[in-house]
């Protein structure tokens, strides 16, 4: 089993950090560790409330009850990001951050993803293959720079980058990215992704 840690206050709201954004949720289960049917079982019980909220047919929605609703949905969006494949979210005892502990993607997971990469023929099913990944997974700048190594044309280099710099961890060491771009157009594009948030 994979244990992943979580770091926060039972007491206090939890920050996941998703690849479409920050997310606050509060996540009740055991007092030191929450398994993955408490994950499940806290997103049913949002998802009820969601159901609660939806107004008849013939009644209009207020202006609360669509702000409670949609944080009842971007709460169920960060649950679903902190259910891990297999094993048990563990809350950290001494560590008293609010913010959840990411990491990029594991190093074998990785070697997967460059051989699929390597095995399609055209950019544009590449670019399909990252899409997918970068909607599931963080990834490290080296990590992106051998990705991005997998695509021999500057343009193609900058779709991929576009797609992965959303969820890059360590943007501090972004600037290793630039010597991937042989033209001046190209770097200059490559520098205008990287100074995005």
């Amino acid at each position: 089993m994979l244990p992943i840690f979580i770091i926060f206050l039972l007491a206090q709201p939890v920050k996941v950090k998703t690849p479409r954004g920050d997310v606050v949720v509060n996540v009740s289960g055991k007092e030191k560790d929450v398994s993955i049917e408490d994950v499940k079982n806290n997103i049913l019980d949002r998802l009820e409330e969601v159901e609660k909220l939806l107004p008849e047919p013939e009644n209009k929605m207020t202006h609360m009850r669509r702000r409670r609703l949609i944080n009842l949905l971007e709460q169920v969006a960060g649950l679903v990001e902190l259910i891990p494949s297999e094993g048990v979210i563990s809350i950290g005892d001494t560590l008293k951050k609010k913010d959840t502990i990411i990491e990029g993607m594991d190093d074998t997971i990785f070697r997967k993803l460059l051989e699929r990469l390597n095995q399609e023929d055209f950019s544009d099913g590449k670019l399909k293959i990252l899409e997918v990944a970068a909607s599931h997974n963080y990834f490290y700048v080296y990590q992106v720079c051998k990705v991005l190594e997998e695509f021999p044309y500057g343009e193609d280099r900058l779709k991929a980058l576009r797609l992965l710099w959303p969820v890059v961890i360590d943007r501090e060491n972004g600037f290793k990215i630039l010597s991937l771009f042989e033209f001046e157009d190209e770097k200059s594009q490559a520098e205008k992704i990287l100074k995005e948030d």
